[in-house]
């Protein structure tokens, strides 16, 4: 059997041949940040101009229908046709009033009968059994 020294002279000449063998030479590398992948560009619609041409029409008819209500600004409302307008307005208020009362009267004859029909079932229940 070999002495141990003989053995570790072995390993060491061993390592040292696979530390001095020839490797193909590193390059540096530069460190780089992640990208992210770039979108296509995309053309834009062209249908953009209709749409300003649409709303410079609409801002030319507005600026009209302002012009002709102000020309209109001298005209008065007479007192008949106050009077008029108040009393429709009061025709309503009558309504909704009268609508309003006949909906609690409807509210309240159905309570009653309500009523009435679980006094009749209770009697009915605890008697004729």
């Amino acid at each position: 059997m070999p002495n141990i020294n003989e053995q570790l002279l072995t390993l060491t000449q061993v390592i040292e041949k696979l530390v001095n063998k020839q490797v193909a030479p590193v390059a540096p590398v530069a460190p780089v940040a992640p990208v992210a992948p770039v979108l296509p560009i995309v053309q834009p619609y062209n249908g953009d101009h209709d749409l300003i041409t649409k709303i410079d029409t609409k801002v030319d008819q507005m600026q009209s229908d302002i012009n002709v209500l102000k020309n209109q600004g001298n005209q008065y409302i007479t007192l008949p046709q106050h009077q008029e307008i108040i009393n429709e307005i009061n025709d309503h208020e009558t309504r909704i009033r009268v609508i309003e009362k006949s909906i609690t009267q409807i509210l309240t004859w159905g309570t009653i009968g309500m009523i009435a029909l679980s006094v009749i079932e209770t009697l009915i229940l605890r008697y004729i059994k």
